[in-house]
């Protein structure tokens, strides 16, 4: 006697309809036509095109102008998501077949393939030396006004790495450009923004790795480039604890080398535009994220810190879209790809989960009346 074939049992056998069928979506799901793959639980790749599949399909690349069988909104719809398509996401499919359209070997690259590609690879960021105190000492002077550079960073994807996309901001309150113009690596490495009610700057985070604190880091390191006293405001804990004990000690050695500490590479290249700048660094201030208009009448941030971070953390969120044209919105579009897919193998892992169930019971209860009756059954039940 064969053993019936696993996809059978599962998705087919009438003895565990009742189970499979206890989720309304199983049914649509069905229509999807999964590949082996997926009906037994095991996710395909994800492919990149926006509208496209999720998993792959044999006729994905040689037909790849019609294959849209399975596309994104059918799924959607068969696991009864109220997602829809908006304007970011035809944005990121009119990005993806522009790219295929000029590079045909492109099609057949998975989400995480075409996303590497664009984004390129890490290298490292070569700063020119920042201005030093010792030169200039009178464009040093501490202010005394509290926090003059409002730094923060924003991430699209935070928790799918493969994916993640970052951009970060600095923002400087009242800052003299006649008095203190742009630094080199300050024009080298982001966009000036005029409509703030400071001095903004705005710019992608290099690399393929993204992290929140990544995101902080880097505007950190350029503020270290104003040929002006800076006092930093930030949001980020990690970021100011290492930062501090680094402005205080410039001099400072981590318990482990940069070289195996997390984001090493940027804190080795803070700590060493701090020593060359020579000074003219406040400690950083924590400054409170997302705060409402109540939490200056009770104190816990000021008018002019909240509005600084509000605007910083505007800027981040632009800096994230000034990667490639269409990148950050690829990136989004690859982000509710994931999330839809996870949502599908929930689906169906749940429905495997609970047809195993039943077909336990099953087998108990068939040789339980086989005990009672006498009749054999095969060794294998």
């Amino acid at each position: 006697m064969t053993r019936p074939f696993l996809g059978h049992m599962l998705w087919h056998c009438p003895l565990f309809a009742e189970a499979r069928n206890s989720d309304p979506c199983i049914q649509s799901i069905m229509n999807l036509d999964l590949s082996n793959a997926l009906s037994l639980g095991l996710p395909d790749v994800l492919r990149a095109d926006p509208y496209g599949p999720l998993w792959h399909t044999k006729d994905y690349v040689s037909n790849l102008a019609t294959c849209a069988q399975h596309d994104i909104v059918d799924i959607a719809k068969a696991l009864d998501s109220q997602w829809r398509p908006n304007a970011a996401f035809h944005r990121a499919a009119d990005f993806y077949a522009s790219s295929v359209s000029a590079n045909s070997s492109l099609a057949s690259m998975t989400a995480r393939q075409f996303f590497t590609h664009h984004k390129g690879p890490f290298t490292p960021i070569e700063l020119v030396d920042p201005p030093r105190v010792s030169e200039h000492p009178n464009n040093f002077c501490e202010c005394g006004n509290g926090v003059n550079t409002y730094t923060d960073g924003s991430l699209l994807n935070p928790t799918l790495s493969p994916i993640v996309i970052g951009g970060g901001a600095i923002m400087y309150d009242k800052r003299d450009l006649s008095r203190f113009p742009f630094s080199a690596n300050e024009l080298c490495f982001s966009f000036q923004d005029s409509n703030t009610a400071g001095v903004g700057l705005l710019f992608p985070i290099p690399g393929q790795f993204g992290s929140s604190t990544r995101s902080e880091i880097i505007p950190g390191i350029l503020a270290l480039s104003a040929p002006m006293f800076v006092s930093i405001g930030a949001d980020s804990a990690n970021f100011i604890r290492l930062a501090n004990a680094i402005i205080s000690n410039p001099d400072y050695k981590p318990p482990k080398p940069w070289g195996v500490t997390p984001n090493g590479d940027l804190w080795s290249t803070f700590q060493r535009q701090l020593q060359i700048r020579g000074g003219g660094v406040a400690a950083i201030t924590k400054i409170k994220a997302h705060t409402e208009l109540e939490d200056i009448a009770k104190g816990i941030i000021s008018e002019r810190d909240r509005d600084g971070n509000a605007i910083a953390d505007d800027l981040a969120r632009r800096g994230v879209g000034s990667h490639i044209p269409g990148l950050a919105d690829f990136s989004y579009a690859l982000g509710c790809r994931v999330k839809l897919y996870i949502s599908l193998l929930n689906h169906i892992h749940a429905m495997i989960a609970r047809v195993f169930k039943a077909a336990q019971q099953h087998r108990e209860q068939t040789k339980k009346r086989a005990w009672a009756t006498g009749i054999q059954v095969s060794h294998r039940d």
